[in-house]
């Protein structure tokens, strides 16, 4: 059960793409919030970690079923914290910058991008284990945001 919650963590569901909005001078700060928003039941902290401009319904409605599917299988969270990360490339930041403009029909200036590595303990009845995903964070005008890669 814990190993699905790993891949609705990293896959965003199929919203066409959760993007983020909120102030963080790290994409570890951003990453860490918008993690502990979803696993722990608080969408203000998912909506801090989006950019402003693209917070929308299905971003709402992919927190929803995220909290639908950790309480129907009783799953407990803990221990969750922002690990290593790795720059990405120029590119990598190009491509996020067309994924924005032609999702959300926004004009964006990426400065930076990478991926921050998630870890925390996952807890269902009898099983416990100890895991880990890896959360896209961008970089506008200076502030750190998330950005889920299946638009």
């Amino acid at each position: 059960i814990a190993i699905v919650v790993v891949l609705i963590l990293v896959l965003g569901g199929d919203d066409g793409g959760v993007f983020g909005g909120g102030v963080h001078d790290s994409a570890e700060d951003a990453a860490l919030c918008y993690a502990e928003g979803l696993l722990e039941g608080d969408y203000s902290k998912v909506k801090e970690a989006v950019y402003p401009e693209l917070v929308d319904s299905e971003l709402k409605e992919y927190y929803e079923d995220m909290q639908d599917y950790i309480d129907r299988y009783g799953i407990e969270v803990s221990d969750i914290e922002a690990g290593k990360s790795k720059q990405g490339s120029r590119s990598d930041c190009e491509y996020w910058e067309e994924e924005i403009e032609d999702y959300f029909d926004v004009d964006v200036d990426i400065t930076d991008c990478c991926s921050v590595r998630i870890d925390y303990t996952a807890d269902s009845d009898d099983d416990e284990e100890d895991l880990s995903t890896w959360v896209e964070c961008i970089e506008i005008d200076g502030e750190w945001y998330v950005i889920s890669d299946n638009s």
